[in-house]
């Protein structure tokens, strides 16, 4: 998977009080990502079934030619001085040695027999021990991670940087997963992720890195996924076929066959003529595929863009994952010389983490090691690039976008080349910098470009970029007009300068940032080792030094003593790195509605010419070979796999709450390991609410701490809150009724998370004062309604399957339709629609949004809404209820507190009957078209299901696992090209869903795998061997069982009343289904039922799809 950083946005950067949906607070992962790295967190949707946490982006710098790929001397680093080791040591680290002693035996007094030992370093604010080790005879490195967890992680990577835009790592990385010396199947990656109980597997490409992280629980299985990734890069099979099929072919243009053959006849076209240019073939593959859907976003585009001009005359010029225009020159013989170039165990770098032993690691990975003849390893540090004065200023264009106002779809940067990747003190103060210039209302970036409607939002990717070995440092916004550009520019230059001259920040927002980041250290999160991987792995690639990353608290206390000696630091930094830096570029975008024909033609160009070149006879007889290979059965038995067995004599994880009713209030508390940290959320029943406010809903929640009260202004507001909260947030979530499909219940809750209990009392105080005497502002109200809607259009490429779910399933059940106003494609028209209007907007949407406020405070419980006002708290030790009781008091609720005796988990009779009536709702099965500025296209068909309760719907979540494994896969990502093709279940909503991620042209015939996918269920038997069945079973009761964040813990039952014996009762249904429960389920809610289809796509793949009877939409809330 290619790693982009497209989609990434600024840690909390409306205001302090901006969190993550409820009932989840801040993600620890974001906060984790700016701590350790100064990065603002790459934020990157799922793609399809696989489990994606997705990487992109590498850390080095290299000169394009090929001279410029230098080797490393094969003088090794000095080793590990044990008495400079211990007289180095602070108390902390000390202490975290002593809890750790296998270090000093294996590491320190001794190492693994080949290896020596480079650097020892405990991190006491993560609980870690690196060790860091090379491998004399060999050259390879090793990292491993003394941790406590049992989450085990492993890594093995590579320097992989290139001199071209073919892609040739990223196609590698997909195609040494495609089959392996030891395991000689097709695609063993993917069927380990059907025989493994895995909680991460991925493989991922940077600039100059390729990486191959995950992770188990289970020491066996991490045994298992071991072998497969070792002999999956060094033992790789690379067989043409899987080039071809995971990286570019030619390939029929075939119509797409319908379902019904009748059908299919009459109203698909001819295959394009032999007198054609093209001669009836087109371009296919899944990276070519993938790739076309990537720089589909314009956030892609710009990145490209920038790299090129800023970093010219490096690799970072190039398009490590490739550009269709040059993917389609790769070659075979290309793609095997890089393997055997970069593959070379010389040139590995393998990383682990958690509480398996390190001998058992050394052990896994020695026999690729011995007798390994050693290469001096591939490196890629040049000098810092300099940049010409005629890149200083740059325009490039991007696609139009008919859903945002034509006028304002202009994007402009400013970015300078910084500083070296091993700076670690610059890479934390620019990251500071970053915050402050840029974070909450109040900020002076804010103010200067944001209030004054200078853009709607921040580029995508402002702030600090580590990502390359020379870091990158951006401002700018997007949604401007491109006549305003030169007063952008001028006015961002003007804010860094008034800063400077003012001798920087006010002390206290700069202590206060500073404590949110020390808070920030504090979250316990399930997945902190692939956390870790991923987010430092190409920065050790390029030699950068991990443990001074993880140093957070030690470049924290550096930063204060030097503002202690200076107070005007901060300042002085601004000017030399940014105003004062020679290195800098302005980089604008401007829509052009000629782009995507523009592409089209080059592509059409560039496919006659490899038609021409092609000997066609044989194209012919690889894809008939290819088409052959991929339907042939094969014996997968070389596979390792785990007993069902064991997953039988291991309970599923229990999160057990006290449940108590203080005031009527239904009270829920947790406690739990939190490093200190106590979380809080205070829920309240928005049924009730009309439904035409629904869609106003999430740019309630965003204005949440961001407009100043009667008491407080913005700026006294906002440090108040970050003085005792690491986060002050308000969402809302909807609840399917867990034994009715029809009826649903929505919350608005309060969020927080802080130190102690005082300063939960008044955070709360706070979010009284908010809620009660928030002063309305139009001016900022407009603002945060332009944010919104750019946030909105920004994420539709990358989201595009679940959007295509959302929309298909809305048409469904009263609470997808919820959903679907309040976050789907209708959410996405309504607040584009509102910003297309201006500051006439604001007559529709400031009476929404008091109404919405005034429901909030004052409106009572509807008599049939179950726990009306509930609260939970997890913590570490004791907290009082007074830490939440007098907002209780505070707030005139007392109309709406609830009975003890009536907070149960059903209704009366009467009182269900009132719930259904007020949301029940007639299913629509329609097909729908919706037209999208994409290269390539995402489609979704919905069920509707069974609810969580019944019998059924853990049937169809297994079922589910096995369409996708055994059928979808196969068909709509091998044989169609799309990226991704699954099948997917909601159970707490009860939909059932068939999608394509990233697929191309033609898309009816996506649609008619799904129909045939109905009927395959329906009578899998014949095709679905019972081993295979255990596979789903083992890998979906694994998920089931994986662990989760602290702050997470046993939140299923707050959020959706979901109980530890709910769960158990699930996890048995699933262990003791059958192949004919399966197609019983298939037949049943499948196979003859009616779906509801959505195809999202570009103009030209809507104009085939009225034959197959979709209808076009003109705008996204049409039904």
């Amino acid at each position: 998977m290619h790693r982009s950083r497209a989609l990434r946005k600024a840690l909390g950067r409306a205001a302090a009080s901006t969190a993550a949906p409820l009932p989840v607070p801040l993600p620890a992962g974001a906060a984790f990502t700016a701590a350790v790295s100064g990065a603002r967190p790459a934020v990157r949707v799922a793609a399809d079934g696989r489990v994606h946490g997705g990487a992109r982006r590498g850390l080095a710098t290299l000169a394009a030619s090929p001279s410029s790929l230098a080797s490393s001397p094969s003088s090794s680093p000095p080793p590990l001085d044990p008495a400079a080791f211990w007289a180095g040591l602070s108390e902390a680290q000390r202490q975290l040695l002593a809890t750790f002693p296998q270090v000093q035996a294996e590491v320190i007094d001794a190492c693994p027999r080949d290896f020596v030992t480079l650097k020892v370093v405990p991190v006491p604010e993560f609980q870690v021990v690196l060790a860091h080790l090379q491998h004399v005879p060999s050259g390879a490195e090793y990292l491993h991670c003394y941790s406590r967890d049992t989450n085990n992680v492993f890594a093995v990577g590579f320097c992989t940087p290139v001199a071209d835009d073919t892609g040739v790592p990223h196609i590698l990385e997909h195609t040494v997963l495609c089959g392996s010396r030891q395991f000689p199947v097709r695609d063993p990656f993917f069927l380990m992720l059907q025989r493994s109980v895995s909680t991460y597997m991925n493989a991922c490409t940077g600039d100059d890195a390729t990486w191959y992280p995950f992770s188990s629980e289970n020491a066996q299985d991490f045994e298992n996924l071991r072998a497969i990734y070792l002999d999956a890069v060094f033992s790789p099979l690379l067989r043409q076929n899987d080039f071809r099929q995971e990286g570019w072919r030619l390939e029929r243009d075939d119509a797409a066959p319908s379902s019904d053959p009748a059908a299919s006849a009459a109203a698909s076209p001819s295959p394009a003529p032999s007198s054609s240019p093209t001669k009836g073939f087109k371009f296919g593959g899944v990276v070519y595929n993938e790739m076309k859907g990537a720089l589909s976003e314009w956030s892609a585009l710009y990145r490209i863009a920038l790299q090129k001009h800023l970093l010219k005359g490096t690799n970072y010029a190039n398009e490590s994952g490739g550009n269709p225009r040059a993917i389609t020159d790769l070659t075979y013989e290309q793609l095997k010389a890089f393997w055997a170039r970069h593959y070379h165990p010389s040139n590995a770098r393998f990383w682990s983490y958690g509480d398996l032993p390190l001998a058992r690691h050394i052990d896994g990975i020695r026999g690729r090691l011995d007798g390994v003849d050693r290469r001096p390893a591939i490196v890629s540090k040049v000098a810092q690039p300099t940049v010409a004065p005629a890149d200083h200023d740059v325009t490039i264009t991007a696609p139009f976008d008919p859903n945002a106002p034509a006028d304002q779809q202009g994007k402009i940067g400013l970015t300078w080349l910084t500083h070296s990747v091993e700076d670690s003190e610059t890479t934390f103060e620019l990251s500071l910098i970053g915050s402050l210039l840029m974070d909450g209302p109040t900020s002076p970036l804010y103010q200067a470009l944001l209030e004054s409607k200078l853009g709607s939002g921040y580029l995508t990717g402002s702030g600090l970029d580590t990502s390359i070995r020379w870091n990158l440092f951006t401002l700018g916004v997007q949604g401007c007009k491109p006549e305003h550009f030169a007063r952008i520019q001028q006015t961002i230059l003007d804010t860094l300068a008034q800063v400077c001259r003012d001798g920087g920040f006010p002390a206290q927002k700069v202590d206060v940032t500073l404590r949110q980041y020390e808070m920030s250290l504090k979250h316990k999160v399930s997945n902190f080792g692939i956390q870790l991987v991923n987010t430092l792995y190409p920065f050790w690639v390029q030699g950068g030094d991990v443990s001074k990353c993880l140093s957070v608290t030690d470049n924290i206390q550096r930063f204060r003593a030097k503002m202690q000696a200076d107070p005007g630091y901060l300042a002085q930094r601004m000017r030399q790195l940014l105003l004062d830096n020679p290195n800098h570029i302005a980089l604008k975008m401007v829509p052009d509605a000629e782009f995507e024909q523009q592409l089209a033609a080059e592509e059409l160009t560039r496919l006659v010419r490899h038609v021409q070149q092609a000997d066609l006879a044989q194209v012919e007889k690889d894809n008939a070979a290819l088409k052959q290979s991929q339907e042939t059965k094969q014996d997968i038995g070389c596979l390792p796999k785990l007993s069902l067995a064991d997953l039988q004599q291991a309970p599923a994880r229990r999160y057990p709450m006290a449940l108590s009713y203080p005031q009527g209030v239904a009270f829920h508390t947790r406690q739990t390991t939190t490093n200190g940290l106590n979380y809080f959320n205070i829920a309240k029943s928005l049924d009730g609410l009309p439904s035409p406010l629904h869609p106003h809903l999430p740019l309630y929640t965003s204005l949440f701490a961001m407009q100043p009260t009667r008491s407080k202004t913005l700026s006294e507001l906002e440090m108040a809150i970050r003085s005792v909260s690491g986060r002050l947030g308000i969402d809302f979530w909807h609840a399917t009724d867990i034994g009715d499909l029809q009826r649903f219940h929505t919350h608005l809750g309060i969020a927080l998370h802080t130190l102690d209990a005082p300063d939960a009392e008044q955070a709360f105080q706070l979010a009284s004062e908010i809620f009660q005497e928030t002063v309305w502002d139009e001016d900022r109200v407009l603002t945060a309604l332009y944010n919104a809607a750019d946030a909105a259009g920004s994420d539709l490429a990358s989201a595009g399957h679940r959007l295509a779910i959302q929309a298909a399933s809305g048409a469904l059940t009263s609470a997808r339709r919820f959903a679907e106003q309040t976050g789907g494609l209708a959410y996405v028209q309504h607040i584009s629609d509102l910003a297309k209007q201006g500051p006439d907007a604001l007559a529709q949407a400031m009476p929404a949004l008091r109404a919405i406020n005034d429901f909030v405070v004052n409106a009572a419980p509807a008599a049939h809404t179950p726990n009306a006002l509930k609260s939970v708290v997890i913590h570490q030790s004791d907290v009082p209820p007074a830490a939440y009781e007098r907002f209780l008091e505070s707030m005139p609720c007392s109309g709406w507190m609830v009975d003890p005796s009536s907070s149960s988990s059903s209704s009366s009779a009467a009182a269900a009957a009132a719930a259904a009536e007020d949301t029940a709702m007639k299913p629509s099965f329609t097909k729908r078209f919706y037209e999208l500025p994409f290269a390539v296209n995402y489609t979704a068909s919905a069920f509707v299901g069974a609810p969580y309760a019944h019998r059924d719907s853990p049937l169809l979540q297994l079922l589910a696992k096995v369409l996708s494994d055994q059928y979808l896969h196969t068909e709509v990502r091998e044989k169609g090209g799309a990226y991704g093709g699954f099948a997917s279940y909601a159970p707490t909503d009860g939909i059932f869903s068939m999608a394509s991620y990233r697929d191309p042209p033609r898309t009816s015939r996506t649609m008619a795998i799904y129909e045939r996918a109905a009927h395959w269920a329906a009578g899998l038997s014949e095709h679905v061997t019972e081993s295979s069945l255990e596979c789903a079973k083992l890998t979906l009761v694994g998920a089931m069982s994986a662990p989760v964040d602290a702050a997470a813990e046993g939140m299923e039952f707050y959020t959706h009343g979901i109980t530890a014996e709910h769960r158990q009762a699930r996890r048995e249904a699933i262990l003791g289904a059958t192949r004919a429960d399966l197609e019983r389920v298939a037949q049943t809610y499948l196979a003859h039922q009616p779906h509801s289809d959505v195809i999202l796509g570009n103009a030209e793949e809507g104009k085939h799809l009225a034959d197959f009877g979709f209808t076009a939409q003109t705008t996204f809330s049409d039904a």
